[in-house]
Order: C-alpha cells, then structure tokens, then sequence
C-alpha cells in the first residue's frame, strides 16, 4: 500500500497525521464491523472511512453523509446524548445510497430504535426505468404490509429487485441495517402518539422521481391516516412548484418546498421540538446522488518549494461508474491558500492551482483513473502554502461540487431527426445562465444562454451528427466566490465564505486591536487600499479573495 503522504522539498516535514483518512477500505471494513453493537441487524457492506455519499438537491450545495448524520443527531437524540424519538425509519433510493447507512448507524447507534434501507451498496449506481427504480418499485409493495416489520420488507424489496442479487441482470445490491431493537418496526405502529415524515425528492429531473414521493406518501397515509395534527408529512421536491417536466404543477397537498441544503436543515431543525419517545419518524430520499473521497482532510500546510503526494484509492465500481454512465464527469476539487502550484494524477497534469484563487475544481479524464491512483500537488513558491481539502468526486457534472454551478441541468433528450438536444433547467430564478458542453472535458463550448425562469426548456443544435461521441453538459451562473479574512490583531465584521452574483457590491468593516491601527486591503494578493477601517469593491472576478492588514499604531 502507497504510504499516507511523502513530503519533499526545502523544508523536511513530519508525515501530518490525517486521523485515518487514507485508512485502506479493509481496515474500514473491520473498524464497522467491530462497531456493530450485537443487537444491530446489518446487511451492509460498509464504505471507506474517507468516502462519502451525497444527497444531491435540486440547486446549491448538496449534503454528504456525515451532514445528514448530524442532522439526525440533533433531531433524534436529546442534547446528542438521549433518545428524542419513538422510532426511525431512514430508506435511500439513489446511487451510492448504502453509504448513508454506516454514518448513520455510528450517530445514532442503539440509543435509536431505528431501521434503514438503501437501494445500493456504497459504491454502486441504482438502476430504474423512466417511471420507477427497481428497488422501491418492489419496496412498495412490501409497505402496504403496514404490520411486517419493515426489516424484513427491505431485505424482501431487495430480493425482488429486478436487477438485485436474484434479479436476471445484476446491477444492484439493495442494503439493511438496523439498531436500537430496530428490526421490529412497522410502519403502522399504534404505540405512537403521532407520526412524521419528511419525504426528499432532490434533483428530481425524471418521472420516477415524482412517482417515487407520490407513492411513499399515499403508503403512510394508508398506515397513519390522513394529515392532521398527529400526521404531518413534509415534502421536499425539486424546484418546490413544478414536476419533472417543469410545466405541470406539483399537488397542492404536498405544500411542497425547494429540495435545497438549506431547506432541508430547516425542516430537521424543527424537528428538535416537535419530536419526542412517543413519537414515530421516517424519512424517504429519492435523487440521483453522488460520492465523494477525502484526499486531504484535515488542513495540512505545504511546505516552501515542496510536494506533497496523496493515495487516491477508489472502489472498482466507483471506477467502471464513472467510464461506463455517458453523463458522469469524474471532478477534483481543491480548496488551498497560497501557490502557484501543480496538480498531477499519476504524473499527468491535471491544473495548476493559481496564488490569486482559494478554490479549484477540474474534471477529471476517465483515463486517468483507476482504484489505485496518486494525487500530488507541486509548488515552487517561497512561502508555505495550505492545502484545506482535496475532493475527488463521481457524479454528473451538475451533481458535482461546483461553487459556481447553482443550475441542475437534466439529463439531455436527443431528437434523432433533428440532431438537437432538449434541456430542462430547474433551480434558482433570476440568475444568469449558460450551456456548455465538451467532449475533451478541457475545451467548454458554450451555447446560448439568459436569465433563469422556473421550468424553462433550453434548445440547441449539436455541431456534430450521429453517433455521437461522449459529451459532457454543465449549466453555469452568474454566482462567484467571496473569501474574507483579518489578518492578526484585528478582526472584520463579515469574515469567511460567501456566494454573490457578478456586480454585487461588498462593503466590510475592520476593526483593529487596542494597540494597532489599519494597514492595507488586498484583493486576490494586490494590494488595493492603505488603511481606512471600511472597504468596497464589486464583484467581477470569478473569485474575491480579501484580506485586511494591521501595524502596530505608532
């Protein structure tokens, strides 16, 4: 096995200490096992300590396992610590679905009595037709047995899968956990004082997806009853207004809200009140999802004129995923300060870090990659440079950790008589947008583009004819990238990340420590002001990286 990190350079430096990040997925596998309390069913394979599945909301960030899991947290155990919950059922219809179960179950372990499903393994895609996936199509019929234990009706549903292990293609392989006593929940369960859900369709851009939360909720009314003050079902969908194909509208009994990070953070936090021991919960996810790996976490600092050098370690599936699906675009990600510096994977360059940016992403040939891999970043300033997390990603390119892209593109509908493709938009209304595409994923070609309306259909002619070679598509906005910092004895009254769109105007205020007075203001390493406590500046560029100075006072 590639050792964790080799440093070189003209400063020696310790190995840094990763806390088990670039731990093997045996070593991983077994550090779950043991963590399996006896009374916890599983039927999971576990993932990588350092991998992670992803929620994918239908615009802005999208919300990893170990996010989830916390939400849980603070949702179902009282002050983190005590049961807040009669029980939970937690079931996940996407790709890589298997890798929220673990985290799951190292959060809440047995002070929850709680049940979870999954329609795939940590590192595998779940498969569907157009109008419903496989495995909640046989899950479905498993919850109309509202008295079964819902164990045995996930572990039925994967059984039944028609592309699960007995299925006659073999795609998927439906995963089951369980704590807390957890293997004897049912759905209808009249030991609860109420009953609460929260139904999540994320990027939904098919009809499946729309199917999916329509028949979860009819399956709980038919177990609870109908929606009153002891049933409550929230939905988060899509754009919150439309279906899938962004002209129908969405019932209007769901009272449905955007499928968004920060909406979803909402509506768990308010669980924190509303939910007590005598009260049941479940949660249904449906998206497309995505997975990331940890190359670098936590903070690490590069030393002058060094290298540093990661494992890149990817399950097998992970890697025939991301070569077999025609709209996956495998991307790192790189949030850094200093530089310049160079990024290679197995000695092919991927991008060079510029000192002017805190954050890069990049797509990634498919050629590149394998399950063993090495990631190294190069840099010949004088000065140390941070390196505070390396990303490596598979998921479509909308689905991916792009800070600029608040746009969900669908997938592509090809006309074969007219060589043209069909886009559907979804997300964030009044923004500016663009279409471009690529087949080298180095050159982006953009098409026509406008401002953003809700549901709006995109037409455009390819330049090439049939057959047609493997093309990627990414929707971009007109959002960028604020950084705000305070150098030492001084503060500033915004500091950290925000997200404003091209012409917005940022005003800060600094406020120095007794004893020191203003020294300068510097955009992306310029300076561009010599004291005065406040400062503004428009945003143009597609990142601001401000920093404000301070002297002692003379």
């Amino acid at each position: 096995m590639k050792p964790p990190v080799v440093y070189s350079g003209s400063a020696p430096r310790p190995h840094p200490a990763l806390s088990g990040k670039t731990v093997a997925a045996a070593s991983a596998l077994l550090a779950a096992a043991l963590a399996l309390a006896p009374s916890a069913h599983a039927d999971l394979e576990i993932q990588p300590t350092n991998a992670h599945a992803v929620l994918v909301p239908v615009s802005g960030a999208s919300i990893r396992d170990d996010e989830f899991a916390d939400l849980l947290k603070k949702a179902l155990l009282k002050n983190g610590t005590s049961n807040n919950v009669h029980t939970a059922t937690l079931l996940f219809q996407q790709s890589f679905g298997g890798g929220m179960l673990d985290e799951i179950k190292s959060t809440l372990g047995d002070t929850v009595k709680w049940v979870g499903g999954a329609a795939s393994k940590h590192s595998e895609e779940a498969w569907g037709s157009a109008t419903e996936d496989y495995w909640t199509q046989a899950l479905k019929a498993e919850l109309a047995k509202t008295s079964q234990p819902l164990l045995d009706g996930i572990n039925q549903a994967a059984t039944n899968d028609l592309r699960g292990a007995h299925g006659a293609t073999v795609r998927e392989h439906g995963q089951s956990l369980s704590g807390g006593g957890g293997e004897t929940i049912t759905l209808a369960d009249n030991t609860a004082t109420s009953h609460h859900a929260v139904l999540w369709g994320g990027a939904a851009s098919e009809a499946r997806h729309f199917n999916h939360i329509f028949n979860m909720r009819a399956a709980l009314l038919n177990a609870w009853g109908p929606v009153g003050a002891n049933v409550t079902i929230t939905t988060l969908f899509g754009d919150g207004l439309h279906q899938p194909d962004g002209v129908a509208a969405l019932p209007a009994a769901w009272n449905a809200q955007a499928a968004t990070k920060a909406n979803l953070i909402s509506v768990m936090s308010a669980l924190i009140n509303s939910l007590n021991p005598n009260r049941q919960f479940f949660f249904y996810a449906s998206d497309h999802g995505a997975w990331e790996l940890d190359v670098v976490k936590p903070t690490l600092v590069l030393p002058n004129g060094g290298t540093v050098a990661f494992p890149v370690t990817l399950p097998g599936e992970i890697v025939e995923t991301m070569r077999r699906q025609t709209d996956n675009l495998p991307t790192v990600s790189v949030t850094y300060q200093g530089g310049p510096a160079t990024v290679t994977l197995d000695g092919q360059f991927v991008t060079t870090l510029s000192a002017s940016q805190i954050f890069r992403l990049v797509s990634l040939s498919e050629s590149l990659l394998g399950k063993e891999s090495e990631l190294r970043i190069m840099t010949s300033t004088a000065d140390p440079m941070t390196i505070r997390s390396v990303v490596v990603s598979a998921g479509a390119f909308d689905t991916s950790p792009d800070i600029l892209n608040r746009i969900q593109l669908s997938a592509p509908l090809h006309a074969p008589s007219s060589n043209y493709f069909f886009f559907r938009l979804s997300g964030e209304a009044g923004l500016d947008f663009a279409i471009e595409s690529t087949t080298d994923l180095i050159t982006w070609n953009r098409f026509g583009g406008g401002t953003f309306q809700p549901g709006q259909m995109v037409q455009f002619q390819t330049p090439v004819t049939p057959p047609f070679p493997k093309r990627f598509f990414r929707g971009v906005s007109n959002l960028r990238l604020v950084y705000a910092t305070a150098g030492n004895h001084g503060r500033i009254d915004l500091p950290g990340t925000r997200f404003l769109a091209v012409g917005q105007m940022v005003s800060l205020v600094a406020t120095p420590d007794a004893g020191y007075t203003m020294g300068s203001w510097w955009v992306n390493g310029v300076a561009v002001q010599t004291g005065g406590l406040a400062f503004s500046t428009t945003v143009i560029q597609p990142e601001l990286n401000i920093n404000v100075t301070f002297q002692p006072t003379p």
